[in-house]
């Protein structure tokens, strides 16, 4: 990983699906900061090693203190109650997420590391952003209320696997399998 100062965030150095282009963090460290929990819980040696770089990546994704280095909840959008997944949102129809398990997993990840270095700040952070995640999920892409707009404009499926800013869609990016779209939720 390194820092880009640019943007001001954490990238593999070896970057994939725009990840230098900040797209997808939120997924992508969800996993490893998931991994390092795990360790961190059975390992101290490894918290203690790679404890800082850990906490780089929970930041880069969930920093809760506004400071000059990361920004504030990079993906998180506060009034919808959802991240986004396109860093820079490139799109005509605005940002957009497509794996709402991907941010859930993500906001679990944050907490369990939350829980393995004892900082109950981030612990109520990864809580909160897994709330409201979890309940946008559910208004958004699973459960929505399909006689009010934009679902009653001629939207016919039971699920959103690609929610828009501007649209939803019954797509994803990596496969026109009908089992793909519930299979990313």
């Amino acid at each position: 990983f390194y820092f880009d100062t640019k943007v001001k965030g954490i990238v593999g150095v070896t970057p994939s699906f725009g990840s230098e282009e900040f797209n997808d963090h939120h997924f992508h460290y969800g996993y490893f900061i998931y991994a390092a929990s795990i360790l961190a819980r059975y390992d101290d040696d490894f918290r203690v090693q790679y404890g800082n770089m850990v906490n780089l990546l929970v930041a880069d994704i969930a920093n809760y203190r506004p400071n000059d280095t990361l920004p504030l909840r990079r993906s998180f959008d506060v009034y919808f109650g959802h991240s986004w997944a396109s860093g820079s949102s490139p799109f005509a129809d605005g940002n957009n997420q497509e794996s709402s398990s991907e941010a859930i997993n993500a906001w679990v990840a944050v907490g369990l590391w939350a829980r393995q270095t004892r900082n109950p700040a981030l612990e109520d952070e990864a809580a909160w952003l897994l709330s409201n995640e979890t309940a946008a999920t559910s208004a958004y892409w699973m459960n929505y209320d399909k006689k009010t707009p934009p679902y009653s404009a001629g939207y016919g499926h039971s699920v959103v696997s690609l929610n828009w800013g501007g649209k939803r869609d019954y797509a994803t990016f990596f496969s026109a399998d009908p089992r793909a779209m519930l299979g990313i939720q």
